[in-house]
């Protein structure tokens, strides 16, 4: 864990960290609507992988396998991969409102694995516009994106080092 940390003030990153933090709402969102249930969200939280944050194998709407929707912030797009072996793109760009990325995920969905309704109300934010209605929050910036996500990653590794002794129940670095 000797890799540079980079310095990610919310001061200088928070409006492409607000941006990611709705586009993160929305897998979570996904996840919860069709994963099974398990205790304390579990079902719904985001890995983080080698290339981003993506849910865990979800099950199809319309029963045809699994997906998995993830944040790829080294191609900056969401992608939504089924069983079968589709994948489906949607661009992670600056100026883009949530309210595409979350309309053109969900069509992504649809179109892969069938139709899947959200509640598209964001959770501990303090805005309150529905996802797929978010004009307001556009600023994503490909730079500041992957400095958090380095900065993720090496906390990721650093908690994992910690817990790895620890005997009892506990669980990996996920995001909500």
């Amino acid at each position: 864990m000797t890799e540079h940390w980079p310095a990610v003030g919310y001061d200088r990153w928070g409006a492409t960290c607000d941006t990611l933090h709705a586009h993160t709402q929305a897998l979570g969102k996904l996840a919860a609507a069709l994963a099974p249930p398990e205790p304390q969200l579990q079902h719904a939280a985001l890995r983080l992988t080698a290339r981003g944050w993506e849910t865990a194998p979800l099950p199809a709407p319309d029963g045809s396998g699994s997906l998995v929707v993830a944040l790829d912030l080294h191609a900056h797009q969401a992608v939504v991969e089924h069983s079968r072996g589709s994948v489906q793109r949607v661009p992670l760009v600056p100026d883009r409102p949530v309210a595409e990325v979350t309309r053109d995920v969900l069509a992504a969905v649809a179109q892969a694995a069938g139709v899947v309704r959200i509640n598209p109300a964001p959770q501990e934010v303090p805005w309150s516009v529905p996802l797929d209605q978010d004009y307001e929050h556009v600023r994503y910036d490909p730079g500041q994106a992957e400095e958090y996500f380095a900065a993720a990653t090496q906390a990721a590794l650093a908690l994992a080092a910690f817990r790895a002794p620890y005997r009892g129940r506990s669980t990996p670095v996920n995001a909500w």
